[in-house]
This record gives C-alpha cells, structure tokens and sequence, in this order.
C-alpha cells in the first residue's frame, strides 16, 4: 500500500466516477482502475463492487474513506502550516544585541518586520559586550546577533550592515561647540567620559590619544553610549562615542561634532556558521541592511 493508491481511493470515493478521479488527479481513467486494484490486492478486501460499469463502495470501503479522511485533514493541516511557515504567517525569531543597537535602532527595525510579518514572534536580549553576543550565537542560544566588527571566530557568520564614523559629544554651550569638527589636541586637559575597558572601541581611542600626546582628565567610565551622552549633557565631561543610531539624542541637550583623526566603527550582523539562518532570520537580517542604508548611510 502506498499513498498514491490511497490518493486514487479517495479521488473515486469524493468524484463518484473514476473518469472525474483521473481528472482531479491528472492521471488516466485505466492509471486509477490500476492504481484501485493494486490497493485492493495490499489491503485484501474489496474496496468496490463494480455495478453496470460503475464503482460502488462497499460497507468496507467505505469505513477505510472515513479513516482515509482523517489523514488528509491532518495532510492538509501541514501543508497550510508550510504554506504559512513559507510566508512568514508564523516563526518565532531570538536576537541579542548590545545596547546601542538594542535601545536606539532595533525598535525600529522590529516595528517595520511586524508591518510585513506581523504574526512573527520576536524575543530580544541586551548584552552589555560584542565578545558575549559572540559567545551566545556560537552557542546557537540565539539566531541572530548585533555587534562590533571585527569577529575573528570560525563558529561565527558576520555581515557588516554600518561603517561610520566616531562623534565626539559636547554639552551644550561648550567652548569647542563652535567649531565644525573636534580634534584630538582640543580635548587636551579636558574632563572626560570613557567608554568601558575590555572594548575594542576603548581601545581605539585611548590608542588614539596617546599617539597624539594628548592628556585627559578621566572622570567616568560607563559601559553604555546612552549614559555617557547623559552624563555629557549635565556637564560632567566630554565623550566619544561610536556612532549613534538612537534618533532622540538631540533631546539630550548635547552637541555632536565629526571627531579627527576619524575613528571608524563597524557594526554586522551575526549567525551560527555551522546553522544556515531560517527564513525569518534572513529576512529580519536584509532588513538591517536596506534600513541602515536608507536611515544611516556610511561614512567614508
């Protein structure tokens, strides 16, 4: 017995006629006789009396039609979920994160999926460092990460979706808010905000200031760009910060300026190397790409 038998069984059985059962099966009027008689001979019962030319089901056949039914809703339940599967009408996806991207750009991001697949459902974790983003994705805890370029880790698969450049952050009203760009030699002897130690980014920066022979008063390390523009904005110092995707910074009362020489960022998109991302999480991912090209284009 094998499911096209089946299939001719139940074609016969809705269309009445084996000449319709071939029709509603694309087959001929003998392929189904065949394919009713090889069923019969498997299961060892009749399935059919055949009465002036016609099929008529017998009390056995017609007990197996209402088992037979039974199966097919069940198929096509499955096929209604991959058809559903395949559009996007259900999914779960896991991203984690760090905080510039978690607070400031990702909310919108999501907001625009949910518009196209709304019956997606998304569950997003924040993490302080790019190396822990790291960790979780090779893990395969989550599907799909954001962080700091470059990962040097071959269970990892990167796309960078942002190059741009470093801000420096002023408050408001500050002796250097008056000029186009910030340098290096302007900070010197300035109160400042750093970054949290262990960053590839502090590292650029103090690296930075010290090829310059600049010396900073350091005030405050924070682990976050959002607490370091606040601290900025009451007047505790000056940071600089890798480039915001949060659009509310105006409403920190803070001055951003192109900070020379230029430090860039690069921010990717991470996957398990060894776990091909579903269909959910490549559209999540070509999403980042088309809305940080169209909100934040790179710099040069």
């Amino acid at each position: 017995m094998n499911l096209r038998q089946i299939e001719a069984f139940r074609a016969v059985m809705v269309a009445g006629t084996v000449t319709q059962a071939g029709a509603m099966l694309h087959i001929s009027q003998p392929a189904v006789s065949r394919l009713i008689g090889d069923l019969e001979r498997a299961i060892h019962f009749k399935l059919f009396d055949r009465k002036r030319g016609r099929l008529v089901p017998t009390t056995e056949g017609k007990s197996l039609f209402r088992e037979v039914e039974k199966a097919f809703v069940g198929m096509d339940h499955i096929a209604d979920a991959a058809q559903a599967i395949g559009a996007l009408r259900r999914g779960h996806l896991s991203i984690v994160a760090i905080p510039i991207l978690a607070h400031g750009f990702l909310p919108h991001i999501i907001a625009e999926f949910f518009k196209r697949y709304p019956d997606v459902s998304i569950h997003l974790e924040t993490v302080q460092s790019t190396p822990t983003v790291v960790e979780w994705i090779a893990s395969q805890q989550y599907d799909l990460g954001l962080g700091v370029l470059p990962v040097e880790d071959p269970a990892i698969t990167a796309r960078q979706f942002s190059r741009r450049k470093a801000l420096c952050v002023l408050p408001a009203g500050h002796r250097l808010a008056s000029k186009p760009a910030v340098h290096a030699a302007d900070l010197d002897g300035e109160y400042f905000i750093s970054m949290q130690k262990g960053s590839v980014f502090r590292f650029r920066v103090d690296e930075m200031f010290e090829k310059a022979g600049v010396r900073r008063k350091l005030r405050v390390e924070t682990s976050t760009r959002q607490a370091a523009c606040d601290m900025v904005a009451v007047g505790i110092g000056i940071a600089i910060v890798g480039p915001l995707f949060a659009r509310d910074v105006t409403e920190r009362h803070v001055i951003l300026r192109p900070f020379e020489p230029a430090i860039f960022l690069e921010h990717g998109v991470l996957f398990p190397a060894f776990n091909p991302p579903s269909l959910v999480t490549e559209r999540f991912a070509e999403l980042i790409v088309k809305y940080t090209d169209r909100h934040f284009p790179n710099d040069r």
